[in-house]
């Protein structure tokens, strides 16, 4: 049994049991290993052992619903989370339910660790209580060995006017304190046991629920910090940079806040936008002072701000008034912290401050939609695709990144034009042959930056720099879309589309390592209408040590196959005047270009009897199709065949004489215009007889059911790994059924036992390896049938009689049989 067990195991699972008897004590090879020691290994590797105490803790841990979780969801994960806890082997409730209350108020990590490496039946109540005692003594022992007494820690911070400033003396501090995450004395809060624990009242880790300030009325003052308190006027205090965007459609103002890489909305407005579907996250924020942020979850929101359009992760918070955008949002929606930082205490400020060449906020926002709405809209789409992004080209242009740019934009006459249209105004008529007229149609989002024209947030290239900037784009050799992709976030000219694709078109590059185009559509032969009139040949090569010439006709499908160990012209030639004696000369003859078929002799034999011949396109077999699968077919059968090579062909050549094709007639009709007797047509019943046949099925219509009993003789399927010249049925024999589609079959003569639907097996008839030593005397032998008998040999054969006969007076004749 074990070795059927490592014969059916990958390689991989096979090295793993070796090495793992390796290692065993006393050691052992794998072929040495029982069933038993194999199940021991693959339990022990593949099944590790669950600490029950840790398991039952992460069980009672979990006591939070998630948010959006539905009722039967939450029962699901309760059911799924008690699976591994193993509460029926609980003997005393009590004692459980005091040490799992124990364990999961103790808040202590160490002692965590050292009650979990504990057996769950060793691990009582007491025990636990013991084992929390140690561990925090011994910690508290190292901790005064290593680290001595530890000092207090004074605090700097500010604070408005009026704050009480008076604080205690150190002695009176030493005798006071109070811890604030526990509020027992004679510690302070980082030496406390619980500053892990979770508040049940705030949901908060740090402290417990007796000393929650949230549930307290009023705020107590933390009594363990000195204070130093600095006054400073509140008008110091810098104002908010807030600007306003639209989540789903909904606007919201948002804080700018560049030290945060999140997007943060309060669950006020989270409810607003109609409660989308959140996601549980695992990323943690903390705020300023440290403190966790609470966080419900996460949902993906389209976000729009101005033009641009994302979409971006929200967090959802609890804070009823935390609305912040991150640092990826404000790349993302491209907002420019220049502007935001511009001062705007009164009207008058904002206009002597302001640039003479920047644009005002909301120019682009109302300007109407021109005819390249398209392609802005597939800019303003997220794309995942861009390989890489050009940051230095961003709306405010600096002078020194620019001044090439500049300089070539001044050069050419048609930006310079269309620059100082933008700035005192567009003409009311312009020539439409003029390259200005272009620029006309887009004119609504064109604007000026330190010399350069930007079309929307992108630069305008003049005609001297385009060529090279299209050498950047194709820098990677990508293909047309992921250009036009990468310049709609830095790049505009007119007709930069039609750039893009001729300059991918014309790479030579690209072009040489192109992928094939689409096949074809199959062009089918044109049917002969006589047999022999084309002939399709190949060679067979290297095939069970020799090599093969192949023929087959067009018209009727007949196969001629010789064996031969040359494939030289002159032995080619002299295997077809063999076929060409027995059926003629055919119109034509279609091969491949091996050179066997190419050489001058070849083509002065095809001419000398009259023969066209035809070839078809280098490394192109389906040309020749006809010939390539007989050659498929021919190889097929040859292996499946136990015989020697040259018996195995005439067989495979008769059978496939014999057999009909597509037509409903066999080769050998359609070429000789007679049937060639084979081995079949000796076991075919009379006319007689079948006429005979036809009149019982007449009144009869048999069914024919698929059944097997105990000792009779099948093929059974093999359902392991196997080589190419294995047997994929195999010998067996029924043993017992094990229900109403599935028996037990005993491989012959002595293999094992396999287990196998009815669907996995065939029938077989009897052989001698089926008998048991001296049952062969008790088996009754059949009649052997005379030379003339014309019946086939059926060991199930129906009987044609009526199950229960009405016309008594019909004399009744039994039907002959073949007996061998």
């Amino acid at each position: 049994m074990a070795q059927v067990f490592l014969t059916n195991q990958t390689p991989v699972t096979y090295k793993l049991l070796s090495n793992l008897a390796g290692q065993s004590s006393p050691v052992k090879t794998v072929n040495d290993l029982s069933i038993k020691e194999i199940e021991g290994f693959m339990k022990e590797q593949f099944d590790p052992k669950r600490f029950v105490i840790r398991e039952r803790f992460k069980f009672w841990s979990n006591m939070q619903r998630k948010p959006g979780e539905t009722v039967q969801e939450l029962a699901a994960r309760i059911r799924h989370d008690a699976g591994t806890c193993d509460f029926p082997s609980i003997k005393d409730p009590l004692d459980e339910a005091l040490r799992t209350r124990f364990i999961c108020s103790i808040g202590n990590e160490a002692v965590l660790k050292a009650i979990f490496k504990i057996n769950a039946d060793e691990l009582t109540f007491t025990r636990a209580i013991e084992v929390a005692m140690q561990t925090e003594d011994a910690a508290k022992v190292v901790k005064e060995t290593v680290y001595g007494t530890r000092g207090s820690v004074h605090k700097v911070r500010d604070a408005k006017k009026g704050f009480n400033t008076s604080t205690p003396t150190i002695d009176k501090f030493r005798k006071n304190t109070t811890c604030y995450r526990c509020g027992k004395p004679d510690h302070l809060a980082p030496d406390c046991r619980y500053k892990r624990a979770t508040c049940k009242f705030c949901k908060r880790i740090g402290h417990l629920e007796i000393v929650c300030r949230k549930k307290q009325a009023s705020v107590l003052p933390v009594q363990h910090v000195n204070s130093l308190l600095s006054m400073k006027p509140e008008a110091d205090i810098s104002p908010k940079l807030e600007v306003t965007v639209n989540i789903n459609g909904k606007a919201c103002l948002l804080e700018i806040d560049t030290a945060t890489s999140g997007n943060f909305i309060s669950v006020n407005f989270w409810k607003k936008i109609g409660k989308p579907s959140l996601k549980e996250t695992n990323q943690r924020f903390n705020s300023a002072t440290e403190h966790l942020v609470p966080i419900l979850g996460a949902f993906e929101a389209k976000v729009k701000h101005m033009t641009t359009t994302c979409s971006l992760t929200m967090f959802v918070t609890e804070m009823p008034h935390l609305n912040l955008l991150g640092r990826c949002g404000i790349e993302a929606l491209r907002i420019s912290l220049d502007k935001l930082l511009c001062r705007t205490d009164n009207r008058v400020n904002v206009l002597s401050d302001a640039s003479n060449q920047a644009d005002a906020p909301l120019q682009h926002a109302c300007k109407p939609v021109g005819e390249d709405a398209d392609f802005d809209r597939e800019e303003s789409a997220h794309d995942t695709d861009t390989v890489c992004a050009i940051t230095s080209l961003s709306l405010q242009v600096q002078p020194t990144d620019s001044a090439l740019l500049r300089k070539e934009s001044g050069k050419d006459p048609t930006l310079s034009k269309v620059m100082r249209f933008t700035r005192e105004g567009w003409p009311s008529t312009i020539a439409y042959n003029d390259p200005v007229a272009k620029f006309r149609k887009v004119m609504d989002s064109l604007s000026t930056s330190y010399g350069c024209l930007l079309y929307g947030s992108r630069l305008v290239i003049p005609d001297s720099l385009r060529s090279a900037v299209l050498q950047i784009l194709h820098q990677g050799h990508f293909g047309i879309q992921r250009m036009k992709q990468l310049a709609r976030t830095a790049f505009y000219w007119p007709n930069i589309d039609d750039d893009i694709t001729v300059l991918c078109h014309k790479c030579q590059t690209c072009a040489e390592h192109q992928n094939a185009p689409p096949k074809a559509p199959v062009h089918p032969w044109m049917m002969p209408e006589k047999p022999w009139s084309r002939l399709h040949i190949d060679h067979a090569v290297n095939f069970l040590g020799s090599n093969w010439l192949v023929m087959i006709d067009a018209h009727s499908k007949y196969p001629c196959i010789h064996q031969t160990q040359s494939m030289s012209s002159r032995t080619t030639m002299e295997l077809l005047e063999q076929d060409f004696a027995h059926f003629g000369y055919p119109h034509t003859i279609v091969s491949d270009n091996a050179q066997a078929f190419m050489s001058a002799e070849f083509q002065d034999f095809c001419k000398q009897r009259g023969i066209v011949h035809l070839t078809g396109a280098p490394y192109f077999p389906a040309t020749n199709g006809a010939a390539e699968r007989l050659v498929q077919t021919f190889k097929k059968a040859l292996k499946k065949s136990s015989k020697p090579p040259k018996e195995a062909l005439q067989e495979f050549l008769l059978q496939y004489r014999r057999i009909p094709n597509a037509s409903g007639f066999s080769p050998s009709e359609l070429l000789n215009g007679r049937q060639i007797r084979a081995k079949i047509d000796t076991l075919l019943p009379s006319p007689a007889h079948l006429m005979q046949r036809k009149q019982v099925q007449a009144t009869r219509k048999p069914v024919n059911i698929t059944s097997f009993n105990i000792g009779d003789p099948c093929y059974a399927l093999y359902l392991g790994p196997r080589r190419t010249e294995d047997a994929r049925w195999v010998p067996a024999t029924i043993i017992k059924r094990c229900g109403s589609r599935t028996f037990h079959v005993k491989v012959l003569p002595r293999g094992p036992i396999w287990r196998r639907h009815i669907d996995q097996l065939r029938a077989r008839y009897a052989s001698d390896e089926d008998l048991e030593p001296g049952a062969e005397e008790s088996i009754p032998q059949a009649p052997t049938a005379g030379a003339d008998s014309d019946m086939p040999l059926n060991r199930s054969s129906p009987s044609f009689g009526p199950d229960n006969p009405r016309r008594t007076k019909r004399s009744r004749k039994p039907p002959e049989r073949f007996h061998f």
